[in-house]
This record gives structure tokens, sequence and C-alpha cells, in this order.
């Protein structure tokens, strides 16, 4: 099978805005996991968590 020269390569997976998708969606995963992280092993509640469970 000649990958290369599939349609699906040659018109998505090879055009601009699908490679700068997924740099830009592993960048924003890279930034964020700290947050998520911190957030997950602090044991803190989120806000809309603890105003979810008083109503």
């Amino acid at each position: 099978m000649d990958l290369y020269h599939n349609w699906v390569y040659v018109h998505v997976l090879n055009t601009p805005w699908f490679v700068w998708g997924i740099v830009l969606i592993v960048l924003t995963f890279n930034l964020l996991s700290p947050v998520i992280l911190w957030i997950t092993f602090s044991g803190r509640k989120i806000r809309w968590q603890s105003i979810k469970k008083q109503l």
C-alpha cells in the first residue's frame, strides 16, 4: 500500500491546518497538564463542584 499517494494522506493528514491543529493540541495539553495534576493530587474541590453539591 502506497500511503503517501493515498487521498486521505494527501488531502487531510498532510495539510497545514491538520498539522497545526495537532501541534496546538499537544502544546495546550503540555501547558495545562501541571494544573490538572495539581488539582487532582491536591484533593481540593473545584468551586463549581461544591456549589453543585449544595443544590
